[in-house]
């Protein structure tokens, strides 16, 4: 039931670090990984090195980062979520190899949902390869986490 009171996901305060870093693990593993890999496939379709990694950074919070370049030999470009425990929130990283393209998108955890994770991912392949995802961000079994 509907409880006005409540503060919105977007806004939420969680009672501690560990239940934010809970909170946010859930949302990348239920909606931003599930984006990334489908992004990541078709991109390898299309002939990029993709891969996509859940990794712990240096103080032990959860990452969620996709990598990708043209061929073996070159640097990767990354799309990285980090967990922002500072402000209870998350931060968008893209950097683009080609151009030296660099962007970091401060957001809520709400921030984790279809149509963001669409266009950030959008964003990045067309900012690092000039690449259209087309219809990978499109699939319908995905669209039952968003």
């Amino acid at each position: 039931m509907y409880d006005p009171t409540q503060r919105p996901a977007a806004t939420a305060d969680y009672a501690d670090e560990e239940a934010f870093l809970f909170a946010f693990e859930t949302h990348v593993l239920w909606k931003a990984l599930p984006a990334f890999e489908e992004a990541s496939r078709y991109a390898r379709d299309r002939g990029l090195d993709c891969q996509v990694e859940l990794l712990t950074d240096a103080d032990g919070h959860p990452e969620l980062c996709l990598l990708a370049r043209l061929g073996g030999g070159q640097r990767h470009s990354i799309y990285r979520i980090v967990a922002d425990t500072e402000n209870q929130g998350l931060v968008h990283e893209q950097y683009a190899v080609h151009g030296g393209y660099t962007r970091r998108l401060p957001a809520h955890l709400a921030s984790i949902d279809s149509s963001v994770l669409d266009k950030q991912l959008a964003d990045f392949f067309m900012q690092a390869f000039g690449m259209h995802l087309g219809q990978a961000s499109a699939h319908p079994a995905r669209r039952a986490y968003g």
